[in-house]
């Protein structure tokens, strides 16, 4: 029974500390898939005046030649991120994107209010994983409101 709390006391000792993440100036790449479609994703951390406040700026862009879940078309889009709450290795987002997408049916300006959130695991504090869930305004052909698909925007992106 001594065991335990040595071990653990051993482990808290050893572990990293935990900080939210400073990601001003910095930038990153990786994939989004908030859109419909897997699409390359370039983040850049602006700079800002205040540690406390964290603006990201994302870059959008993918095609697929078609299948049978996803039409064929590009898309093309840029979204403005602000971190609204630092934890431990985790940041949560308010965030505001539009962007072009392409079909064969025609194409939609996209407008996009929306949460995420970018977890940095233990180990790999460069690898930013993220959730987002939001609503999708589409103003073309086709047009429609919808929150995102069958499941929430899914990425992952490596920060330099």
């Amino acid at each position: 029974m001594r065991v335990l709390p040595l071990a653990v006391s051993v482990l808290l000792l050893v572990s990293p500390a935990a900080r939210a993440k400073d990601l001003r100036k910095r930038v990153a790449v990786g994939v989004e898939s908030s859109v419909g479609a897997p699409l390359l994703s370039v983040r850049a951390g602006l700079p800002m005046p205040s540690p406390v406040v964290n603006v990201l700026v994302e870059g959008l862009a993918g095609f697929s030649t078609g299948t049978d879940a996803v039409p064929s078309g590009g898309t093309v889009g840029v979204r403005l991120l602000y971190g609204i709450v630092a934890e431990d290795n985790m940041n949560l987002y308010g965030s505001a994107g539009m962007g072009w997408t392409s079909r064969t049916e025609g194409g939609a300006l996209w407008i996009q209010p929306a949460l995420s959130v970018e977890c940095f695991p233990f180990g790999l504090e460069n690898l930013g994983l993220s959730i987002a869930w939001g609503v999708q305004v589409d103003l073309g052909s086709p047009s429609g409101v919808a929150t995102w698909g069958a499941g929430p925007g899914l990425g992952a992106r490596y920060w330099f």
